[in-house]
Parts: structure tokens; sequence; C-alpha cells
């Protein structure tokens, strides 16, 4: 049906989490889609999608010579033979090496590709580089994803960006905001940037913590501070075991409990009866939460309710539907 070429404005704007979810979107259509990453800025990068990359195309390659181009290009007009969609992760065109934005025009140029640009939402450019991306591209130029705009401006910027965009003759695709589900940690990242012990076995380490709760002290039922967040991380200090109990009476994706040698029996068992994940540190709560402050570097897109999430956020308008 198609070839989509998706170009990121700068390495982290949001290139592999936008063909994630067009791919989640169109097979959920019945569509048959295929994702391609030809090339990599930085191939040995943890965060570089290859889990997303599992087709018979050479991928991750650092770009040195026209060859590479020509050899992806008769890879990715093949696979197109057996696809429905071709998603192509693209490299980023406003970097400071010139050359990324040059393999970028001439790699979607030569498979005949459409267009997509993501560009990370900028307070200091107004336009967002509409103009820039129509220059680079031309008339292959499908239109534009603005992403991780700051929630709160959302609705005010949302028709100052449309105007810039019709002013470039640009078409403004999507605008996504900052949102809660998408930067949350795994209880895994958690555990492993806070340097925990597991205290249960219990197989929840792939859950979002969305929220931390502190347990301190409280002067009303627990209810009225644990109740409010599903999707909540709780830390409590290891020898609060009437906090930890009250704390367990409510859903929550992990308890982490600090200045703690060994949780006690019950408060385990409770846990695991729970299904809680349950995981203690010898680290004061204060220390433990300034490491927290830290645990987004550890985030990433690679996460079926990610995926699912920016789908749905991408797919608010049937802007992205015409491309194909």
């Amino acid at each position: 049906m198609g070839i989509i070429y998706c170009a990121g404005s700068i390495s982290g704007s949001g290139v592999t989490a936008t063909i994630a979810g067009l791919k989640h979107q169109w097979e959920k259509a019945g569509k048959s889609v295929q994702l391609v990453k030809p090339f990599a800025v930085d191939p040995t990068s943890p965060d570089n999608g290859a889990t997303l990359f599992n087709n018979e195309v050479q991928q991750h390659q650092i770009y040195k010579s026209k060859n590479q181009i020509n050899t992806a290009k008769e890879q990715i007009i093949k696979l197109s033979r057996s696809a429905d969609i071709i998603l192509v992760e693209g490299l980023p065109v406003f970097e400071s090496d010139e050359k990324l934005r040059e393999v970028s025009r001439e790699l979607a140029f030569e498979i005949g590709a459409k267009v997509m640009g993501v560009q990370h939402f900028s307070d200091t450019q107004p336009d967002q580089n509409f103009g820039d991306w129509r220059k680079i591209f031309g008339s292959t130029l499908g239109g534009v994803v603005v992403n991780k705009m700051i929630p709160n401006r959302t609705l005010f910027k949302s028709d100052a960006l449309l105007k810039y965009a019709q002013e470039s003759s640009v078409n403004l695709l999507a605008v996504i905001p900052e949102d809660r589900t998408l930067v949350s940690p795994t209880v895994m990242q958690i555990a492993e940037h806070v340097s925990a012990k597991w205290a249960s076995e219990i197989p929840m380490e792939d859950s979002l913590v969305e929220n931390f709760l502190i347990g301190g002290l409280l002067m009303e039922w627990g209810g009225n501070y644990f109740g409010r967040f599903p999707k909540q991380g709780v830390i409590v200090r290891g020898g609060r075991i009437d906090i930890q109990m009250s704390a367990l009476n409510f859903p929550m994706s992990c308890m982490l409990l600090t200045a703690c040698s060994s949780p006690q029996q019950y408060v385990q068992q409770r846990a695991e009866a729970q299904g809680v994940p349950l995981m203690y540190v010898e680290e004061s709560t204060m220390k433990v939460a300034e490491l927290l402050d830290s645990v987004s570097i550890r985030v990433n897109v690679h996460h079926p309710e990610k995926i699912a999430r920016f789908s749905e956020l991408l797919f608010e308008t049937d802007d992205i539907d015409a491309l194909i």
C-alpha cells in the first residue's frame, strides 16, 4: 500500500514511538505492517529500538557510503511486496551533522516514500521549523507530528502551530502532549536504578509506575492517601509496618521499603497475597527520593501500554490515515 519514512528533528524526538504507534493502530485495522531502521546515529545505544525491528533488512548501521543506501533501497522494496505498509525509521534532520540530513533526504527519495516528520516541541522555535521540513523534503513531505507538547499549553498552542504549519504549506498531522504513561518507569527499571533487593517473586517487573507516594505520618484513613492512584509505587520506611499494611489494602504497582535490611514476614506474605512486588534498600527515604529523581534516564517507549497510549494520541484525528 505504501512506504512511509519517519524522520525526527533531533535524536530523541519520538520517531520510534511514532512508528510503533502507527504499527499498533494499522495492524488493529487488519493491515500488514513492517518496521525498518536501516541506519542509526548510535547502534550501541540501549534505546535503539532493536526489539521492534525483526525483519530481514540489515539494521542499525552507521552510514558510511552510497552503496548502503542502494542496499537498503533494494531490501525495503523487496519487503514492500509482502506487506501493506512499510514504516522506515530515518535519521534526524536538524542535528549539527549535515550528512544525516542528506542521507535522510536521499533515502526517502530513493525508496519513493511519503515523509512524516516528528518534531520535538520547542518553546524557543515558535514555528517548529515547519518551513525547513518543506525545504528539505519538498513534495515528498506528508506532514509533521509535534511531540512532547507541554500539557497546559496544548490548547493554547495548537491553533498557533496550525497557523505556522499552514504558512509553510505543511500538514500538521498531530500534536502529542507529554503524558504520564509515556514517561513512566517500570518496576524493574526502578529496582535497577536504586539497586533494590527483592523480597517477593511476583512476576510484575514490567508493570508501569505512574506515581510515587511516600508513606509518612498519616492522620487520616489510609484509603484517602493510598487509594488515589492504581499504578503507584509506594515508598515506606522499613520500620513503619503499620503504614506498609495500610497501603497494601489498595492497588499499587510495587512497594519499596527504605532503611530496611529485611522486610517483616507478615508484610511479605501480605504483599504476595495481594500480588504486589516488594523490594527493599538500606538507604534512607530521602536518599531513595533523590535517586528516583533521575530514573527517567532508564525510561523508553518499548512497552505495550506506552505504544497503545501513543497510538491513541496519534490517531485522535484522521489526518495520519490520509498518508496511506
